[in-house]
C-alpha cells in the first residue's frame, strides 16, 4: 500500500502523541516521517504513514482519538499522473546537490498579512523551495524562520536584493545566510 498522510490538531495534552501514534501502531502503519508543533496552545502533527488499512479506515480510527479533528488521505506515488507531481531534478541540476543549496532566511518586523506569501513568491521564481518554516507573532509583532532549498545556478546576490527589497516594502528585515548542511 503507498502512503497515507496523517493531520491531527488537538489541544495540547501529554497524552495526545502516545493515543495517535498507539491508534497507528494498532492499526498496523509504520509512521515513516512526522512533524509536530505547537500552534496557539494546540498540538498541530503531520504523519506520513505506510502499510495497515485504508485511508478511509484509518480515519475513522484516528477521529476516535477524544478532543480532536483529524485527516487521512492517500498520497499518490511520486512520478505518477497526479495533482501532486514530486520536484523536477532538472530544477537542481547545476547546484551539485540534487536538492539545491540550503539556506536559512529569516524575517520579522510589524505584524502584516503578507509577509509570507511575498517571500513564498520571491523564492518560488527562481525554482526555490521552502523546506521547513516557523512563523510567530506576538502583539504588533512577527518572526519568521524558513529553511529554503536554492538551486544553484540562482544567482544568491540578487536574490538577497530582492528579498530584501520585498520585505523592506512591508516594513520588515531580513536575514539570509547559507545553512550548515549537517544541521539541516
Amino acid at each position: 500500500m503507498g502512503l497515507l498522510a496523517v493531520a491531527v490538531v488537538g489541544t495540547d495534552r501529554s497524552a495526545l502523541i502516545p493515543e495517535v501514534s498507539g491508534v497507528l501502531a494498532r492499526a498496523g502503519t509504520e509512521i515513516c516521517e512526522a512533524s509536530m508543533t505547537l500552534l496557539g496552545g494546540y498540538a498541530v502533527m503531520m504523519l506520513l504513514v505506510s502499510g495497515g488499512p485504508s485511508a478511509e479506515e484509518l480515519r475513522g480510527r484516528v477521529a476516535l482519538v477524544p478532543g480532536v479533528l483529524s485527516a487521512v488521505v492517500g498520497l499518490p506515488e511520486h512520478g505518477s499522473d497526479s495533482v501532486l507531481p514530486a520536484a523536477s531534478q532538472e530544477e537542481f541540476e547545476l547546484s551539485g546537490d540534487p536538492r539545491g543549496l540550503p539556506y536559512v532566511l529569516t524575517a520579522h518586523g510589524p505584524a502584516r498579512s503578507g509577509v509570507l506569501a511575498a517571500v513564498g513568491e520571491v523564492i518560488a521564481e527562481v525554482g526555490g523551495h521552502i523546506t521547513a518554516l516557523s512563523v510567530r507573532r506576538g502583539g504588533r509583532l512577527h518572526a519568521m524562520v524558513a529553511d529554503l532549498r536554492i538551486p544553484g545556478y540562482v544567482d544568491v546576490a540578487h536574490l538577497m536584493r530582492t528579498l530584501t527589497a520585498t520585505c523592506a516594502d512591508l516594513g520588515s528585515e531580513i536575514s539570509f545566510r547559507p545553512a550548515r548542511e549537517e544541521i539541516v
